[in-house]
Parts: C-alpha cells; sequence; structure tokens
C-alpha cells in the first residue's frame, strides 16, 4: 500500500509574518514578577518565555545542528520548585558521532528590599548522568529557587544527526505565556513538520536570512522559518492515557529531501515503503544486523532438541540467555558480533537477533517497528521514523499472526509486554509499507480469595490469601516478586496484610500464576461493634475517573476480569447487623456483581468486575465513570457486626 503524506509541507515558502515581542537575557523588572496566567491562577508555576533556535554549521563532515534553548519561568508556589531545575540528554552512536552541550548559563531573580537581586548557575550545579552506554544527562539546578521567584536558564545542544532536527513542544505541565521556535534552514537540506494539538500558530514567517554562506563554492542564503504559540494552557495529565505525548501541542520534523552541492537530490522517506526499503539496505543497524545475526544463530540452533516446540523454544532460548539493559531502541546499537559476544543490549538487538533466529529456523518472521506507550503512538499518516522507539517480531504461523518479544521473561512466548500494545506497527520487509494492529493477551485476569478470622479480644483479624492471577496480571505480579519479595510484602501490607509468612508461589501454564499466604490485619471497633472490609483493601479504594467530563479516551492497556471472595468466619457472640443488597450490572462496557450470604459459621461476600475494553472512547465517559462509583462504592462496602443481644 503507498501511504502519502497529506500535510507534510516542505519549508521552502513564505507565509505569515509576525513580530512578537522577547525579553532579554539577564534582565527582569519588577513588574515581571506580577506574571499571571488566566484560569490556571493556583498554577505552581508559568513559563513566561520558552525559546529555541536551530542553525546549521558547517563541520568537518560538512554540516551540523546548533540548537539553543533559553527559558524563563515563575515559581509561584512550593509545588512548583522542582522548575528550578533543568536537564538535556545527549546522544553518541558508537562511530565517533556524539552530540555535545555546552554554553549552560542561567540566573534565578528575587525580590529582596524593594529591588530584583539575581544569582547566577554554579558550575558546581551542573552535572553530567550516564544513562547508558550511548546516552548521558547533563543535569543543572538554578540557585536560591523558592516562591515567587523567576529563573531563566539557555543552553546549547549540537548534534551531527540531521535525520531529525530537533521537535518543539509548545505545550508543558505548566502554562506557558509565549513559546517560540526558530529554524534556519540552507539548500542542502529540506524538511517536513507535523503540528500536533492544534490548528495552526498564533504567528508563522518564513524569510530570506541576511548575509551570504558560501559551501563547496555554492553561495547561498538560509530562509528563516518562525513558529509563535501563546497563552497556551498546561497540559494537565489525565488517568488511563497512552503517554502526553499522544496530547500536546508540539512540532516534529523529519528531513525530506537532500540537495547535493555536486548536484542531484535524494529522497528521504517520505512514504513508509521508502522507510522500509532504507532500514533494509541502507542501515546497518537494521539490514546488515539482521543478515549478520543469522549466521551467528545457526550454532545455537544446532542445540534445540528434535522434539521441541521450535518457536517457544527459540523465543525462550531467546529471553533466558540474552540480557536486555532496560532501554528501547528501534535498531540495533552495537554490530552484531559484539551482541553474540556480551549477550546483553537494547531491545532493538534482542528482537532483531530473534527475528533472524526464527527466519534462520524456517518461520516467516519479521521485525515490526513500534512505539511504546509512554512514547506515543504512531500516526500512520505521517512516516515520520522517530515516532517509532522499538522493534518487536511478527510470525506467520498455521494458526494466525503472533507478535512476540525477546526482552521480558514473565509473558509466554506468544505475546509482547503491555508498554508495547499502543496503536500499530510497521512490518519491515520486502513487500513494505503494511501495518499490524498491536494486541496482546485477552484473558488477563485477577482472582483474590480470603478466608478471615477475626478475634475481638486481641482486635485482629487473621487472613489467609489466595491470589491468583493470568495473563498481564500476572506478569505484573511476577516482575514485583522479581524485584524484591521483600518489596511484594510491602504491597501485601498496603492491600492492608502484615506480618505474611507462609508464603507459596507456583507458576503454571496459560500464564497463570498462583501466591499463598497468611497474614493479619488491625479489627476496627466501634463501641461494642466489628467493623470488617470483606476485601480488605485489594479493590479500588476510589474513582480514578474524577473529571466529571473527558475528551480523551479512557486506555486500560488491556480487558481484565477481577474476582473477590471472602468468608469471614463469625466471632463468637456476634451477627451481621444487616446483609448488603446485591447487584448486578452487563452492557457492553462493564460486568459487575456482587453478593453477601451468611452460610453456616461463616459471612460469605463475592464480587466480580469485566472491563470489556481495553480502550474507552470520551463518549462511554460518563457511562464509563458510574460503573466505577458503583464498583469502588460495592467493594469497599464495609460489615458491621454487632453483639448478640444488644
Amino acid at each position: 500500500m503507498n501511504r502519502v503524506l497529506p500535510f507534510l509541507i516542505i519549508l521552502i515558502f513564505s507565509v505569515l509574518h509576525g513580530n512578537a515581542q522577547q525579553s532579554t537575557f539577564g534582565e527582569v523588572s519588577l513588574e515581571d514578577f506580577n506574571v499571571t496566567f488566566p484560569g490556571e491562577e493556583d498554577a505552581p508555576a508559568i513559563i513566561i518565555q520558552d525559546i529555541g533556535k536551530s542553525v546549521f554549521v558547517e563541520s568537518q563532515s560538512g554540516f551540523q545542528i546548533e540548537f539553543t534553548r533559553t527559558v524563563r519561568l515563575k515559581i509561584n508556589s512550593k509545588e512548583g520548585l522542582d522548575y528550578g531545575e533543568g536537564s538535556v540528554i545527549a546522544y553518541q552512536d558508537g562511530y565517533n558521532r556524539t552530540e555535545m552541550v555546552s554554553d549552560i548559563e542561567g540566573y534565578t531573580y528575587y525580590i529582596e528590599e524593594g529591588l530584583v537581586k539575581k544569582k547566577s548557575l554554579e558550575k558546581e550545579a551542573i552535572f553530567e548522568e550516564d544513562l547508558s552506554d550511548k546516552l548521558k544527562r547533563i543535569n543543572f539546578a538554578l540557585p536560591v529557587v523558592r516562591e515567587n521567584t523567576i529563573v531563566e536558564y539557555r543552553y546549547k545542544l549540537t548534534t551531527p544527526f540531521k535525520v531529525n532536527l530537533p521537535d518543539w513542544e509548545f505545550q508543558r505541565s505548566i502554562p506557558t505565556l509565549y513559546s517560540s521556535y526558530q529554524v534556519a534552514l540552507n539548500p542542502f537540506y529540506e524538511y517536513s513538520f507535523r503540528l500536533q494539538g492544534a490548528g495552526r500558530f498564533d504567528q508563522q514567517s518564513s524569510e530570506m536570512g541576511k548575509g551570504t554562506k558560501r559551501f563547496a563554492s555554492i553561495e547561498y542564503n538560509d530562509m528563516i522559518h518562525t513558529y509563535v504559540m501563546e497563552n497556551i494552557g498546561s497540559f494537565r495529565d489525565e488517568t488511563f492515557i497512552t503517554s502526553r505525548d499522544d496530547y500536546i501541542v508540539k512540532l516534529d520534523f523529519q528531513l525530506a529531501k537532500i540537495n547535493f552541492p555536486t548536484g542531484g537530490s535524494r529522497e528521504i522517506m517520505t512514504t513508509w515503503e521508502r522507510l522500509n526499503d532504507a532500514l533494509l539496505k541502507d542501515y546497518d543497524g537494521f539490514g546488515k544486523f539482521l543478515n549478520q545475526s543469522g549466521k551467528e544463530a545457526r550454532d545455537i540452533l544446532d542445540e534445540m532438541p528434535a522434539d521441541a516446540d521450535k518457536l517457544k523454544w527459540i523465543v525462550e532460548y531467546v529471553r533466558a540467555n540474552y540480557s536486555w539493559n532496560g532501554y528501547y531502541s528501534r535498531m540495533a546499537i552495537e554490530k552484531a558480533k559484539d551482541f553474540a559476544s556480551t549477550r546483553s543490549g537494547y531491545s532493538g538487538e534482542i528482537n532483531l537477533f530473534l527475528c533472524a533466529m526464527l527466519q534462520e529456523a524456517g518461520f516467516d518472521a519479521k521485525p515490526v517497528l513500534i512505539s511504546t506507550r509512554s512514547h506515543g503512538k504512531v500516526r500512520t499518516n505521517y512516516p515520520f521514523q522517530d515516532q517509532f522507539n522499538n522493534v518487536i517480531v511478527m510470525v506467520t504461523t498455521a494458526d494466525g499472526l503472533i507478535l512476540t518479544d525477546g526482552t521480558e521473561q514473565h509473558i509466554p512466548y506468544n505475546t509482547i509486554p503491555p508498554d508495547c500494545i499502543n496503536g500499530e506497527g510497521l512490518i519491515v520487509d520486502k513487500d513494505g509499507g503494511q501495518f499490524v494492529s498491536l494486541v496482546g493477551f485477552n484473558n488477563s485476569q485477577l482472582t483474590v480469595n480470603l478466608i478471615m478470622e477475626p478475634d475481638p479480644a486481641k482486635e485482629t483479624i487473621t487472613s489467609g490469601v489466595l491470589y491468583q492471577a493470568r495473563g498481564y496480571e500476572a506478569y505484573r505480579v511476577r516482575k514485583q516478586i522479581d524485584q524484591d519479595l521483600d518489596y511484594y510484602k510491602q504491597v501485601a501490607e498496603d492491600y492492608g496484610i502484615k506480618g505474611i509468612s507462609a508464603f507459596e508461589t507456583e507458576a503454571g501454564e496459560d500464564s497463570k500464576f498462583t501466591m499463598r499466604y497468611e497474614g493479619h490485619s488491625e479489627l476496627e471497633k466501634l463501641d461494642d461493634n466489628l467493623i470488617i472490609s470483606p476485601f480488605l483493601d485489594y479493590p479500588l479504594s476510589e474513582n480514578p475517573l474524577k473529571n466529571r467530563e473527558r475528551r480523551l479516551p479512557v486506555d486500560l492497556t488491556y480487558s481484565k476480569r477481577e474476582v473477590y471472595s471472602s468468608q469471614i468466619k463469625l466471632p463468637e457472640g456476634y451477627q451481621l447487623e444487616d446483609i448488603p443488597a446485591s447487584y448486578s450490572v452487563d452492557d457492553g462496557l462493564m460486568k459487575i456483581d456482587y453478593s453477601c450470604q451468611k452460610l453456616g459459621e461463616f459471612i460469605v461476600t463475592s464480587g466480580e468486575v469485566v472491563y470489556k475494553k481495553s480502550v474507552y472512547s470520551n463518549r462511554e465517559y460518563a457511562r464509563l465513570r458510574a460503573h466505577f462509583m458503583k464498583m469502588v462504592e460495592l467493594l469497599n462496602q464495609q460489615l458491621i457486626f454487632v453483639k448478640k443481644g444488644t
């Protein structure tokens, strides 16, 4: 399928002109401290201005991009103190191409005795942090930041990577009065852009730069493009969304064409088909890595037992023998030979190696470029490769398509981690340009069975817990326990179970995971009455859908079923004051069942919740919110036991 951009605008023509005012760096007046943002008077901080500039400068290898950012903001409250800190991430590709951060400077302004005072950012407050062997973060903290101060800083990022011109976010988590991005382009590189979250810019201009430049005997002038947005409200994170990057107002760029000084030009990934071809033919970290990994995989395949389920064996072998460093990548960073030696790397290396190994074993396996949930959804109308940050594997079998991944051990071989369930992924193969829907488990389930014995004399409840999980619910719990059993015990305390003992686990087939343990909790008393929550704190304790209206979909990642049951032994001399009414609802959104009854010497309570969809539209929000509200009310309903004869 030939997918062509309907809204890629090549930046080579003049448009509207605007002349926005900008404050001078290093100068602040008393009036600047009076800045407000109507409608968000309670904002912890306000961005007064956020200004970015990108310009091409000559280097030994041709050109590189210098990106500068200047920020000024006012701190309004203690909740805004963190905005007095900043950071920049720099990347190096291992082939002597490195991004450099320089010229960091900043000031904090405050009022003292009716005058504006300022204090400079000190060198000691700037430090580097290695995130991986390819990524580092430069952090800095402005001095004497407190309420009613203004901070400003600026820095320069120099990058040799011209495929993706630095993008720009107009919207932040606090309101912004003025945001401007200026790009000075030479005639050798043409870019496409995509504006998200707004229909147009408040101001936009393109004009020829002053001063003639010369490169490879060609004289030229830069074309300077400026984009301005004003009075942008804060993006307030709502519960159950994929990523803020899917919804904020921002501007994305991608290289569309290279014009060579010697004549001729080359189109760069203007369609998905061209991106596909480039990955397979031109990128060492993709097509070449796949081919070389196939050679490394052949010896390993000789170890496979003759009677093994080949697909399952290969996926589980990679997961068990190759260590993921925790970072996503859309292609291999290391060379295939180095990865085979260290058996450790980014998601790109692990999954491209897995794909090559499956291909060597005779499977119809193909890499699939995806964007993880935290990275934002892929807009399939815009072939921008920086929309992707990860790669997984698709295998076509006699029973249908299987999506798999080699980085995570706690999910079945024929599914992908929950963070990978995010819209569609691009299949990379010789036919190119096809997308596949990213789906995972549809049988995730959580079951909590409690056997509870209250002891009024000791004011405690002894509980036996049977905790069973399937699918992604099992994955979530197993990750917690792998992280640290003591950490999980702390999680159980949050559910109301203390002093865990007799702890047992069992991993079964079909992604089933079982835990059994015992513990105790405090018995709440009111005068002579006992008050017991039959499900303790295992269910949701409050409705996460707080707003009356919502413009965004509610994305739960996956559909699931939750079942809660408890058997409370009647304390001697007590009886249940009232048996709560049963409740049942079952529609296209959710199923909720609740019942409570007396069976012999036990009070038996059960609750079931089925989330029938992984994603609910904003049109379904009102009903969904009402269901959540009722579910929270029912599953946290307390039972009152009174002394007989009172």
